[in-house]
Formats: structure tokens, sequence, C-alpha cells
């Protein structure tokens, strides 16, 4: 139940930056339009431990949120990284999320190398968070 939420919370943000239209959504059927740009999300769970002292302290639930931005390959590597630059900024450190009453905070944002594919350039841009989910 917690990761949908957190989920929820990342892509409500990613939303935010670009159109649905412009996201290759895991589980979804997508075709990018040649010549436009658009980003793909992955959701990486990294485990919980436990957020402070005692027995009823919550679980700080941890993971990445990395979002991989596609640039036409004509277009080249300084359009695929002014992408980068715009999810990295559109995700600051210490920007809090909410959803359903949940907070996920961005602990670290970085970008990634590009990779050359034949008709795109890929950046990935990994979003570090955080959340602490209360026992029930």
């Amino acid at each position: 139940m917690s990761h949908r939420r957190i989920e929820a919370a990342l892509e409500t943000r990613l939303l935010a930056l670009y159109p649905a239209s412009r996201i290759a959504f895991p589980g979804a059927a997508f075709a990018p339009l040649p010549g436009t740009d658009w980003v793909r999300p992955h959701y990486l769970p990294a485990g919980a431990r436990q957020a402070g002292l005692g027995s009823a302290a919550a679980d700080r639930e941890r993971g990445l949120y990395r979002v991989s931005v596609f640039a036409p390959a004509h277009a080249g590597r300084p359009a695929a990284l002014a992408l980068a630059d715009a999810v990295k900024g559109h995700f600051r450190r210490g920007d809090r999320l909410a959803f359903e009453s949940l907070s996920v905070t961005v602990e670290q944002v970085s970008v990634g190398p590009a990779i050359a594919e034949p008709d795109w350039v890929e950046i990935p841009v990994d979003i570090a968070w955080r959340a602490d989910i209360p026992l029930p």
C-alpha cells in the first residue's frame, strides 16, 4: 500500500513537467513520436529500515525514481542534457511530495552518462527518495 502512494507522489510530480502522452509508463503501451523528446520512469525501491529508536518507530523506505530522458539523435547530446537538467531542476533536493497523506522527501538528484542509440540519446536521471511509514 505505501509503495503505491510513494510511486504516485513521484509520478504526480513528473506529470507536472511532462504530459502523459510523452511518458512511457511501465506496463503501458507507448510509441514515441519521431523527433519528439520523451521520458521513461522506473520506480526502484531499495528496502526499509527503522526510522528511529524503539519498536514503535516508523519504517523508513528508500529508493530511486529513475527518469530516463530521450532526445532525438539528430538533436544530439546537448539537447538530451538540457532535458536531464530540466528533470533535475524539477525534483530538487529537500522537496517534499505528498500523496494521500504520505510525504516523500527528495534526498538527492544525479544525472548519469549519455547512452547513444540509433534514433535517440538517452540520459538517466536518478532521484533518491525516502518516506517514513508509520507502523499500523
